[in-house]
């Protein structure tokens, strides 16, 4: 007998089924800071602002590890803790990014250590604490960048600040600095030809066909150069070989482009016109060193572990670069901060701040108008009696 049965995924189509807790941030906001600084008690701000007493209060004293600025029941995790999110973009900019899954059981680890009460299953938190968590620190999942050792010293600021003050000397010594048309940087970027990385049609049900490619990677180089003053030079096109082929050039490129190969003979450079030359190959032998040591991190403080500390033992000593370069992989996804829900963010928080201004201003329309009727109905007493 076969039994065949199939799996569906449950959609996270969570819907409010209650209106605790419906009323704006803003209220909440305005009716902590009432009844901080004594303009309003607790009654009259529950009143005034559709808020309940508790809630307010609550927010007022800090109780239940609870932010003054936030709706719903308290996080799992304290306040510091939650906090300590920067924690985790700091080792996501020094390549040292968490997973997902890295995360989840550190979070455990910290639950099940300290005893904190969780409703997580086996002290481990789920994907639905997951989504929350990553929604109230704006992050986001997104697969790394390999970046070669050489980039990656390079963007060293032990190497930026000394380069741009060996920059400022050389322009005051040459007299250059009023001189933008004189000033010029030029760079260069490589295409890969490949011909595996284009689709072919083929016969459908087929396996597809080979194409002949070079065992190493082969690239054509272009130089490209500006000043300061905002003009460009043409480009330099630089192919690898010893000649430069005329198929390979072309009279409707941009005017004035340079054709070179690498690896030309130089007695015989001369034979070609201004147009078309040659760039020897340069090797030179990098003597900078990298120091790298053991870490070792211990756990103290009387037996209550701190987050930041489990996260620092997510970093594994390493004795040489090749293992630290291995530490993550190309593919993997690690947590990030992500630049649009930032601006996201900062257009909600405009936008709220403007219908704060608006109820504001309506709140205090209204108690003139209370006020000034109740002055009306002492006044008419008065009259009357």
């Amino acid at each position: 007998m076969i039994v065949i049965t199939e799996t569906y995924k449950i959609p996270r189509n969570n819907v409010r089924k209650t209106n605790i807790a419906s009323y704006p941030r803003e209220n909440l906001l305005e009716s902590v800071r009432a009844v901080k600084t004594g303009k309003l008690s607790g009654y009259e701000a529950s009143k005034h602002y559709g808020i309940p007493r508790p809630t307010i209060i609550n927010r007022v004293y800090d109780r239940k590890n609870l932010k003054s600025n936030t709706l719903g029941r308290a996080t799992i995790l304290s306040r510091e803790v939650e906090d300590l999110v920067k924690n985790l973009r700091d080792m996501e900019k020094h390549r040292f990014g968490l997973t997902r899954k890295e995360i989840l059981e550190t979070v455990g680890l910290y639950v099940s250590e300290n005893d904190i009460k969780n409703p997580f299953k086996n002290d481990v938190p789920g994907v639905d604490w997951f989504l929350s968590f990553k929604k109230r620190h704006n992050l986001s999942i997104k697969k790394p960048q390999p970046v070669e050792y050489a980039r990656k010293q390079a963007y060293s600021p032990y190497i930026i600040y000394p380069y741009f003050d060996l920059l400022e000397q050389t322009l005051t010594e040459l007299k250059l600095l009023d001189r933008p048309s004189h000033i010029w940087n030029v760079d260069e970027t490589s295409f890969l030809k490949d011909p595996s990385k284009s689709k072919v049609v083929g016969i459908k049900g087929f396996t597809s066909t080979r194409t002949i490619v070079s065992p190493g990677k082969d690239h054509t180089t272009v130089l490209l150069g500006c000043n300061a003053l905002g003009e460009k030079t043409p480009p330099v096109i630089v192919f690898k070989g010893k000649n430069v082929w005329d198929e390979w050039t072309t009279d409707d490129g941009y005017p004035g482009t340079v054709y070179a190969a690498t690896n030309f003979p130089q007695n015989t450079s001369k034979e070609y016109s201004s147009d078309r030359y040659s760039f020897n190959q340069l090797s030179y032998e990098s003597t900078r060193s990298v120091n790298i040591r053991k870490r070792t991190f211990q756990i103290l403080e009387n037996r209550i572990i701190r987050f930041e500390d489990l996260l620092l033992l997510r970093i594994k000593a390493v004795t040489s670069y090749k293992t630290k370069i291995q530490r993550m992989a190309t593919g993997a996804e690690v947590i990030t901060r992500d630049d649009v829900l930032i601006n996201l963010e900062k257009n909600e928080q405009e936008k709220k701040s403007q219908t704060k201004l608006q109820e504001k201003a309506k709140a205090e329309q209204k108690i003139k108008k209370t006020t000034y009727r109740k002055l009306n109905t002492t006044q008419n007493k008065e009259k009357k009696i």
